[in-house]
């Protein structure tokens, strides 16, 4: 699934990541608790973009699902970006050989 991290050292995504988790494990072993959860935070999304998105809200609701459904490479790519951002390398970036 994806690496836990601690809640001071986690991005904004990873700390989503972390209360679909607690969901899910709130749901213990019913059968649909992974979707439960997932339709919570749902749910929580959808009223915060209707409060704060202003008169396009639907339209940037609407992006988003385009792009899950239409060019799911790119929105797997985002969130993975966003899941791993902030995380401190674990080695340093490779580097071209010099050109003699």
């Amino acid at each position: 699934m994806h690496e836990e991290t601690g809640d001071c050292q986690a991005n904004p995504l990873q700390q989503v990541d972390q209360l679909y988790s607690q969901l899910v494990a709130h749901y213990g072993d019913v059968e649909n608790a992974r979707i439960r959860a997932a339709s919570k935070l749902l749910i929580v999304a959808l009223e915060k973009f209707k409060c704060h998105g202003g008169p396009d809200w639907l339209r940037l609701i609407n992006e988003y699902l385009a792009l899950a459904v239409e060019d799911p490479g790119k929105f797997d790519r985002i969130i993975r970006y966003q899941r791993n951002s902030g995380k401190p390398r674990t080695s340093p970036p490779k580097r071209s050989a010099a050109k003699p």
